[in-house]
C-alpha cells in the first residue's frame, strides 16, 4: 500500500510540474489564477490528513497509514470525514480548470 501511495503522490507532483512548466498561453489568465490557486490547496488537504492518520490511527507496525486501529475524528477529520477524497476532488477540479484555459487558447475560444 506505501508504494501505492508513493507513486500516486510522485505522479501527482510531476503532472502538476509539467501543467506548470509546459503552459505557454495567457489569453485566460484568470484561469490560471483559479487552477494556481485550488491546487495548492488540494496538496494542503492531502499532506494533512495523511499526517493526521499516521499520528492518531494508532497504526500498527508495519502497517500502512491507512491502516488505523481507532477511528480518527480530530483535527482535519473533525472538520471533513474524507479530507483525501476532497483533495483528489480540488485536484481534478484545479488541473480542469488549469489545462482548461490552455485548451481554449489553442482552439481559438479567446
Amino acid at each position: 500500500m506505501r508504494s501505492f501511495l508513493f507513486a500516486g503522490t510522485v505522479s501527482m507532483i510531476i503532472e502538476t510540474l509539467l501543467i506548470i512548466l509546459l503552459k505557454d498561453n495567457d489569453k485566460l489568465p484568470i484561469l490560471d489564477y483559479i487552477g494556481a490557486v485550488i491546487l495548492p490547496i488540494a496538496a494542503v488537504f492531502w499532506v494533512m490528513a495523511t499526517f493526521a492518520l499516521q499520528r492518531k490511527g494508532k497504526i500498527q507496525v508495519g502497517k500502512s497509514y491507512m491502516c488505523t486501529t481507532v477511528v480518527v475524528n480530530s483535527g482535519i477529520y473533525g472538520v471533513i470525514r474524507h479530507p483525501q477524497f476532497l483533495a483528489f476532488i480540488l485536484y481534478s477540479m484545479g488541473f480542469i480548470v488549469y489545462s482548461t484555459s490552455a485548451l481554449c487558447a489553442h482552439r481559438g475560444f479567446t
